[in-house]
């Protein structure tokens, strides 16, 4: 995926997110989305925070992304710690309308947690989990994954590599995924879908 961000302000700061899949049924662009994350102090060491999510249905194939305009709130909250940092959200989405067979991805609630341990100066692991739950019985299931890794920053220049494994059968949830990025600027070792820094 390609990840851009603006800080408008210290507590304010706006980013685009337009992610690419490659999967064993093909490969194509998935919904497009913007973000809108304020942020502040909560005494020396914790942040907290609100982020919304803004979806627009540009899925390149008929089973890639929401099919439909969706929206998400987030309230995410951040703590740095002697041996690294950890973050965790919880946010609700609209439904995407997206369908198989009998389950469809409705209206749900969010989560996400992570943390990220101080290997050393330039190098942190990485562990993630994220998932969801419908609201509507029945529906939507609840899928979930985790995924660990390592990071490593040097001055503005940050690699990612990790991978990880889905949990439940709801849609969405991979049977494994595989994770490769480059990023330039400010990036937090901790990064959930609420991201505070």
């Amino acid at each position: 995926r390609v990840v851009a961000y603006a800080q408008a302000s210290k507590a304010v700061r706006m980013g685009v997110v337009l992610p690419w899949h490659q999967t064993v049924q093909g490969q194509g662009t998935g919904d497009f989305a913007v973000h809108l994350t304020g942020v502040s102090d909560v005494g020396n060491t914790w942040r907290a925070g609100l982020n919304l999510i803004g979806t627009l249905p540009t899925g390149g194939l008929s089973w890639l992304g929401a099919r439909r305009t969706t929206m998400e709130g987030q309230a995410v909250l951040g703590k740095r710690v002697s041996w690294g940092q950890f973050a965790l959200s919880s946010g609700v989405r609209t439904g995407t309308g997206r369908q198989v067979g009998a389950q469809e991805a409705g209206p749900a609630l969010t989560w996400s947690v992570a943390s990220a341990l101080d290997a050393s100066p330039h190098l942190a692991v990485t562990w993630e989990g994220a998932g969801e739950q419908g609201l509507r019985s029945g529906r939507g299931g609840g899928p979930a994954e985790m995924l660990m890794g390592l990071r490593g920053s040097w001055g503005a220049v940050h690699l990612h590599m990790g991978g990880g494994l889905g949990l439940g059968g709801g849609l969405g949830a991979p049977d494994w995924r595989g994770v490769a990025a480059i990023g330039v600027g400010a990036v937090a070792a901790a990064e959930p879908r609420g991201t505070l820094d």
